[in-house]
C-alpha cells in the first residue's frame, strides 16, 4: 500500500501547484474562491455559487491532466455542494 500512497502523494503535489494557478485565474475575472483543506486526495475549496461549476471542471481537467507527461492516466472526480461538510 506504501508505494501506491507514495504516488497519490505525489501526483497531488505536482497538482496543488498547477491548482494555485487556476484559483489565480479566477480570481482575476471576478469570482471569489480559496483552497480549504486537503485530505488524502481530495481538495476541498470554497468557490463563489455563479462560478462553482465551471471551477470545478476545469479542476478536474487538471487534475487528470497533470500525469500526461508520465503517460499514466488518472481520473478525477468533482461535485459542487452548497455545504462543504458534505
Amino acid at each position: 500500500n506504501m508505494p501506491i500512497q507514495a504516488g497519490a502523494a505525489e501526483i497531488m503535489k505536482l497538482a496543488l501547484g498547477s491548482v494555485m494557478g487556476l484559483f489565480d485565474e479566477f480570481r482575476k475575472g471576478g469570482c471569489e474562491c480559496w483552497p480549504l483543506i486537503t485530505v488524502h486526495d481530495e481538495l476541498c475549496n470554497e468557490v463563489e455559487e455563479w462560478g462553482a461549476e465551471v471551477f470545478m471542471e476545469e479542476l478536474v481537467k487538471l487534475m487528470e491532466g497533470v500525469c500526461d507527461p508520465l503517460m499514466v492516466d488518472v481520473v478525477a472526480e468533482g461535485r459542487v455542494s452548497d455545504r462543504w461538510e458534505k
